[in-house]
């Protein structure tokens, strides 16, 4: 499959449908989950890597074409969030999944395109795209909070942690348990989590801490915030040796000029 084609692919799928709300990078939008017997959002993550030098034609048709077609072809919001440490040169586009079986029909951006316009869009994106990978995500509301907030934040800080197989529940009870009363009790704008589901590592867990600036991260995790550097180290000695194998973080702006809010969304 080629650039085109993995372009097409992946937004046609998640455009129907995402953390926080990524008003947290994950708005809840709940279906119930029978075997853990609690609601969960379901979000679809498309990370988008262009060329250097297409960030201003890029981000010029996503405004101008792509988010006019979505709003008319019915689609609920889409947030975007762009990394500003890290890969710089991505796209993360984020997009509510109402039920799998919305993914059989339609997309909301070939309804409002027409599939003329749709095919010539996506041959004017494919010329500025490298590459896409997109990947299904559930929000962990209990293990998330989100305190009420006045507008979208400006950064969040997105920290992916890969847990061994065989002990998300070790993890998920550390979180519940120890960290997210610490969380709530911080002045942090915004905390959630979420488990890949499809699209990776199902023991692929990714976590949102927002923020309005870059100021706010001086002050240092929520849980820090609250215990103090010693105490924070005490709590993090809570988690079980060997639950976690791998964690990588980043910083990322959110983008408004790029995202499409309805006004009862915001």
């Amino acid at each position: 499959m080629n650039t085109i084609q993995t372009f097409v692919a992946a937004r046609m799928r998640s455009v129907i449908v995402l953390s926080a709300s990524f008003a947290l990078f994950v708005v809840p939008v709940c279906t119930q989950n029978k075997d853990m017997g609690a609601k969960h959002a379901r979000v679809m993550i498309t990370i988008v890597t262009i060329k250097p030098e297409m960030r201003t034609e890029f981000e010029n048709i996503i405004k101008t074409e792509y988010n006019p077609a979505i709003v008319k072809g019915g689609a609920k919001w889409s947030d975007v969030w762009v990394p500003a440490i890290g890969n710089t040169f991505e796209y993360v586009f984020i997009a509510p999944i109402d039920g799998w079986a919305r993914l059989d029909g339609m997309s909301p951006f070939i309804k409002g395109a027409g599939k003329e316009g749709a095919a010539a869009f996506y041959a004017k994106a494919g010329t500025m795209v490298t590459n896409v990978q997109s990947s299904a995500d559930e929000f962990l509301e209990d293990l998330s909070y989100e305190p009420k907030m006045t507008g979208p934040p400006q950064i969040a800080v997105v920290t992916f942690t890969c847990v061994a197989p065989g002990r998300a529940s070790e993890f998920e009870n550390f979180i519940r348990d120890e960290m997210l009363p610490q969380v709530k009790k911080s002045d942090i704008g915004g905390w959630s989590m979420q488990r890949q589901i499809f699209g990776g590592d199902v023991n692929k867990y990714t976590t949102v801490a927002l923020h309005q600036n870059f100021a706010e991260i001086e002050k240092g995790p929520a849980a820090q915030r609250v215990l103090g550097q010693e105490g924070y180290m005490k709590l993090l000695q809570k988690l079980p040796s060997g639950v976690v194998v791998h964690q990588e973080r980043i910083v990322a702006r959110y983008a408004p000029g790029m995202s499409y809010r309805p006004a009862s969304s915001k």
